[in-house]
Parts: structure tokens; C-alpha cells; sequence
């Protein structure tokens, strides 16, 4: 044996703020969540309506919800963001 194995491990730092990896994982996925809504649509314009608007619905709902875990991530305040658009 070279030494005492080591039997306790310093704590990591934690702060409230997000790394930029958890905003890219976010926008890739929201990125995967809008693919399924043009998925959702493309079904639609191609005639395959049966179930779409469940599908669009759920995909939509999913987007918003990564998107909205986006802008938490990259520290943007969404509705700040949409009042200086209007």
C-alpha cells in the first residue's frame, strides 16, 4: 500500500447558477421538442390528421416548457424579455 485510502471527499461548491452545459442540454432540448412539432404539422399537411391536434398539443406544451427552461438556464427573464418586444 502506498497510503490510507481516502475515506471522505471535500463537498462541491454549489451556487444557484447554472453552468453553461445546462443551457446548451436545455437548447438541445427544446431544439428535439420543436422537431416534434413540425413533425406534428407535417402529419397534418400531408392529410394524416388522426390524433394531431393531441400531438401537436403535447409537443407545443413540451416546447414551451424547454424553452422556458432555456431562458431559466441562460438567466434570461422570458417575461422582462417579452415586454420590451410589445
Amino acid at each position: 500500500l502506498v497510503g490510507p485510502a481516502r475515506t471522505s471527499v471535500a463537498p462541491a461548491r454549489t451556487t444557484s447558477v447554472t453552468s453553461g452545459w445546462d443551457a446548451v442540454a436545455e437548447f438541445l432540448a427544446a431544439s428535439e421538442a420543436m422537431g416534434r412539432v413540425g413533425a406534428a404539422l407535417a402529419d397534418g399537411a400531408t392529410g394524416r390528421s388522426r390524433g394531431r391536434e393531441a400531438e401537436l398539443r403535447t409537443a407545443l406544451q413540451d416546447a414551451i416548457a424547454r424553452l422556458q427552461r432555456l431562458a431559466h438556464a441562460a438567466g434570461v427573464n422570458l417575461q422582462e424579455a417579452q415586454q420590451e418586444t410589445q
